[in-house]
């Protein structure tokens, strides 16, 4: 594995750099010494140890009996990997139910969250995904730069997890000559359960995504910069929904 394997395990796993690079050390070989491990991963041996340690107690490597008076070392294998991270989701789990239990707004009203970078779009939309309890979803949509920037695969994989839980989404988009990929994607509105309604471009010049359900609204800006804001308040939600409606009986005749 290079070492962008070793970074994606690291960001996946909360791990250190050093923890990737000798867990993924240690899956070459059967069992492995301290040398062995510092050897492969190009670790000082000394600076080997506090990440080794560290990756026994999490689980991805298993220290076995003595070789002699050295102790062998093997990693998990991968395909345990996923248990490890279900056991950090439980841990998770338990921590957001102390918190909940102990934290609350001030008001009670508003919720406000803001995400930077095309990481931080995924996570916001998918927390409106999974908090979002209506079944229908009202979006003013620019679908050609979430094609750019977010990309189509993460964009077609978000839109079959919303349509495997029955949402709806009536979508107002701007009346343009769009890319063969969105071409396809609103031709298959029925599948994707979606209705789409075209506007103006010149009269509303719609740059960025906002869709509202229930009391979330979302706000998506997929541009060089791109950032998106999560806000849950009954009063804003109700008014974006009714521009929404009277755009959307305007047109859609």
């Amino acid at each position: 594995m290079n070492d962008q394997s070793a970074q994606k395990l690291a960001s996946v796993f909360s791990l250190s750099e050093y923890e990737a690079k000798l867990y993924i050390s240690a899956l070459d070989m059967s069992e492995a010494t301290v040398s062995d491990l510092s050897s492969r991963a190009g670790i000082p041996r000394t600076a080997v140890y506090p990440p080794l340690k560290q990756l026994v107690a999490k689980g991805f490597i298993s220290p076995l009996k003595s070789k002699g008076k050295r102790i062998l070392y093997r990693a998990i294998e991968p395909k345990f990997l996923e248990h490890i991270f279900d056991r950090k989701r439980l841990d998770l789990t338990e921590l957001i139910g102390q918190f909940a239990g102990s934290i609350t707004s001030g008001s009670g009203e508003v919720w406000v969250r803001y995400f930077e970078g095309r990481d931080g779009l995924q996570m916001a939309g998918d927390i409106f995904l999974s908090e979002s309890k209506s079944k229908l979803w009202k979006t003013f949509e620019n679908i050609v730069n979430v094609e750019k920037v977010i990309g189509t695969s993460r964009f077609d994989d978000y839109v079959k997890r919303r349509v495997a839980k029955g949402i709806v989404g009536r979508v107002i988009l701007p009346a343009r000559e769009h890319t063969a990929w969105v071409k396809d994607f609103l031709a298959s509105s029925e599948k994707n359960l979606n209705e789409y309604c075209l506007v103006s471009p010149e009269t509303y010049p719609l740059e960025a995504t906002l869709a509202v359900a229930g009391e979330w609204v979302f706000v998506e800006s997929a541009t060089k910069k791109p950032f998106a804001l999560l806000i849950k308040n009954g009063s804003l939600a109700r008014t974006v929904e009714s521009i929404h409606d009277m755009v959307w009986d305007r047109f859609k005749r």
